[in-house]
């Protein structure tokens, strides 16, 4: 993945080592390329520091399993056929995009 299709919150892989991304900026200044600049957090310190990437650098993703939390999505309502009509309609979205979610009612 190209550096800049980084995000917040995303865990990468930097000197071989996970890091969570707490914040970045895609920035082009003047007649200069383009970097971007991303505040990250040592999964394994704790320690949090600045780098910059070149906007085409490639940066690989950290996937880790069993640590992914699963996404829960309430409908609030008294439960009237719009709220059941509501409900059925996320579940059918989520059916179709193939995300993992529990809808409660």
């Amino acid at each position: 993945m190209n550096a800049s299709h980084i995000r917040r919150g995303m865990i990468i892989l930097f000197n071989d080592e996970p890091h969570k991304v707490l914040d970045f900026q895609h920035r082009t200044p003047g007649n200069l390329r383009a970097f971007v600049q991303v505040r990250l957090r040592s999964l394994s310190s704790g320690t949090s520091f600045e780098h910059r990437f070149s906007s085409t650098k490639t940066v690989q993703t950290h996937f880790t399993k069993g640590r992914m939390r699963q996404m829960e999505i309430k409908v609030l309502g008294p439960g009237c056929p719009k709220c059941e009509s509501t409900a059925k309609n996320v579940k059918e979205a989520l059916a179709q995009s193939g995300v993992e979610a529990t809808v409660d009612k």
